[in-house]
């Protein structure tokens, strides 16, 4: 069934703008842990950004996380959809500050391997001695569990936009996970979830691409992450 074209006037999306407090406040499109005081000490993060879970050439199923060990369902994503995401990131943290962020591009210099997905069962030893290497408090990781286009156009879809993906900082001292966040969304029309109008806001009425559905998720992820001085 394709979903029709959704309309609104200036003056709407003006009503709908102040009731975006609110409507963040009820929202479940993702998810960040409470840990800013176990941040302490951490100034340096290597970034290594997402990986796919599952590649094309394989089934969708349930797979453990390499780094916490969850049991999760999968689905296949290309590995230059991952990349992508790796860079966007890192632009949006280089520009949020707080920190000093080594490249991925350095962490490839040190284990050409680090995207390798036969290495996703031994990620987090893997991660830690690169991090050691290039002298980090911590490391930046994260995977990709679910990358769905939009079938249709920006005013009617067959199929909205659907990603899925977490990122978790891990430090190195103590081998510890002190801050996670997963970004879980599926792009609603408003009549289907007038609670989510940070979706509706910022696509202007319009059907998202999984690459932008996923940039508002990073944007939403950078501004979770507790800075130094919080």
């Amino acid at each position: 069934m394709i979903v029709p074209p959704r309309r609104g006037s200036s003056a709407s999306i003006l009503i709908l703008a102040c009731l975006l407090p609110l409507a963040l406040g009820c929202s479940h499109t993702g998810g960040a842990s409470d840990s800013k005081a176990s941040l302490e000490g951490i100034g340096s993060i290597l970034v290594i950004g997402f990986r796919p879970v599952i590649l094309p050439d394989e089934q969708p199923g349930v797979v453990r996380n390499p780094l916490t060990d969850e049991i999760r369902y999968a689905e296949p994503v290309p590995q230059d959809v991952a990349d992508k995401l790796t860079y966007r990131l890192l632009d949006h943290l280089t520009r949020s500050g707080g920190y000093h962020f080594i490249s991925p591009r350095d962490a490839r210099s040190q284990s050409p391997t680090v995207d390798s997905p036969l290495r996703i069962r031994g990620d987090f030893n893997h991660y830690l001695r690169i991090g050691e290497s290039l002298s980090a408090n911590a490391f930046l990781a994260g995977y990709i569990w679910r990358w769905k286009e939009r079938r249709g156009a920006e005013f009617a879809v067959e199929f909205p936009a659907s990603v899925d993906f977490d990122l978790y900082l891990v430090r190195l001292d103590d081998k510890t996970i002190v801050w996670e966040y997963e970004y879980d969304k599926t792009q609603q029309s408003l009549a289907e979830n007038f609670l989510d109008l940070r979706t509706f806001l910022r696509a202007k009425g319009t059907w998202l691409s999984a690459s932008e559905l996923a940039e508002l998720g990073l944007e939403q992820l950078v501004e979770a992450l507790p800075k130094k001085s919080d």
